[in-house]
């Protein structure tokens, strides 16, 4: 008859229980990665208002500041209002064009990682947008974790709502739009790349103009 030493049911014992938590870790590993895949999706939006400058992420707005300098470009000297949106690792990670226009810039301001090694201080990849207004998104990069995959060329003409770049687990963005214009969302609210309108309406014909030179 076929009998274990106390060892070796010590050992089974082990072994079974490797194997009933490779099976339920097993699942719970493929549902977290289906989960991570599908905050990539590239999901197809309702452009609510062509002439308003429409949220670039999703995510909660955590800051409204206005009449700020943006040193991001040095040529340009004027105040700006930028409006700091958090796109949380449960969000969507597809960045979307807030107005339509021409991506006249595309900036990357090296960080410094403050002596921690996860850590990065600074670092930004941003993208100046000439429109109907001007307008400049800043994309901040906090840890080795976050990262912008962005998918547009500088000189590429671009429509509002189209995806222009990916984040990765999460990040901060940062909005700046001209001080005259008029803000319609607030602090700690919810926005949706796309729908989400974030100032009233602007005039669309200077970009009309330039579109058909």
């Amino acid at each position: 008859m076929f009998k274990l030493s106390k060892d070796g049911i010590r050992a089974a014992k082990i072994i079974l229980l490797g194997i009933v938590l490779s099976l339920v870790l097993g699942k719970f590993l493929a549902i977290l990665g289906l989960g991570l895949i599908l905050l990539f999706r590239d999901e197809k939006r309702i452009i609510t208002n062509e002439k308003a400058v429409l949220a670039p992420v999703d995510g909660i707005i955590l800051s409204i500041d206005e009449d700020v300098n943006c040193n991001l470009i040095s040529e340009i000297n004027k105040k700006w209002t930028r409006i700091t949106i958090v796109n949380g690792i449960l969000d969507i990670h597809t960045s979307r064009m807030p107005i339509s226009g021409k991506i006249s810039d595309l900036i990357y301001t090296p960080g410094d990682n403050a002596g921690e090694a996860l850590c990065q201080k600074n670092e930004k990849i941003s993208l100046f947008i000439s429109g109907a207004i001007e307008c400049i998104i800043s994309h901040n990069i906090e840890t080795i974790f976050h990262n912008v995959s962005i998918k547009v060329q500088k000189g590429q003409i671009m429509q509002i709502g189209q995806t222009y770049a990916n984040n990765t687990i999460g990040a901060t963005i940062e909005l700046y739009l001209p001080s005259d214009l008029k803000i319609l969302i607030n602090e700690g609210q919810k926005v949706i790349a796309g729908e989400t309108e974030i100032t009233e309406d602007i005039s669309t014909e200077l970009f009309l103009e330039s579109s058909k030179q």
